[in-house]
């Protein structure tokens, strides 16, 4: 091959390679400090996730946007979640091709709870493997014991939808092993009268569409809330 046709391949591998990043590069230029509402020090609740549907009755639809398009996000549950960050998986590289969802949920937080829910236990006990399938645009987390250990661990996978820049500033800013505290709503995602993305409601299901999607209206990290 000559000179001018390598050239030529690595102009065109570098064009390709902005056209998949340009989402990605604008996106990430948005994203700043957060800005601290309040502070809390006292200690975090890692009880299992408090779920309510009867909370949102006759709570209607609502509208966001994704690039200037409008989605429906309809409610289905009030929901909390505290616990630690044991996994965080992000949208880099998909948003472009995976659409909608991958646009308006950026970030998966992977939460634990329960008695078990610890740095030293889970780091001697268990691997936790982050995984996006660029195909279809999966974006999963796994948890698998280490020895085979008797001991479950308590867990979730959560896709977010924040409420607002300052909100997903603080998302982005969260470190595996933070202590974190959500709270919002549980919703499926529409787009004209089709459901696109439905959240899980429950915490014993697994597989695709076992991951709850939540609209965020307020992180706690650490002994910090943004909001």
């Amino acid at each position: 091959m000559q000179w001018t046709s390598y050239i030529a391949l690595l102009i065109l591998i570098a064009g390709a390679s902005l056209f998949v990043t340009w989402d990605d590069i604008t996106f990430y230029q948005k994203v700043k400090q957060p800005v601290i509402t309040a502070e809390d020090s006292s200690p975090m609740d890692y009880s299992e996730p408090y779920q309510d549907a009867a909370e949102l009755y006759g709570t209607a639809p609502f509208t966001i946007y994704d690039k200037n398009k409008p989605v429906t996000l309809i409610p289905r549950a009030s929901y909390e979640v505290s616990g630690l960050l044991i996994g965080t998986n992000t949208n880099f590289g998909i948003r472009r091709f995976n659409w909608t969802f991958d646009r308006i949920a950026p970030v998966d937080f992977a939460i634990a709870w329960g008695e078990n829910a610890n740095k030293e236990f889970i780091e001697q006990n268990f691997d936790i493997t982050l995984e996006k399938d660029f195909s279809n645009g999966g974006r999963v987390v796994y948890v698998d014991s280490k020895n085979n250990n008797s001991e479950d661990l308590e867990y979730s996978i959560t896709h977010l939808i924040p409420r607002n820049q300052n909100i997903l500033n603080a998302i982005m800013k969260a470190r595996v092993y933070d202590e974190v505290y959500l709270t919002g709503v549980l919703v499926d995602i529409a787009k004209g009268d089709e459901i696109i993305n439905e959240t899980s409601l429950s915490r014993l299901d697994d597989g695709a569409g076992s991951g709850e999607i939540m609209y965020v209206s307020e992180i706690r990290i650490n002994d910090k809330i943004y909001n």
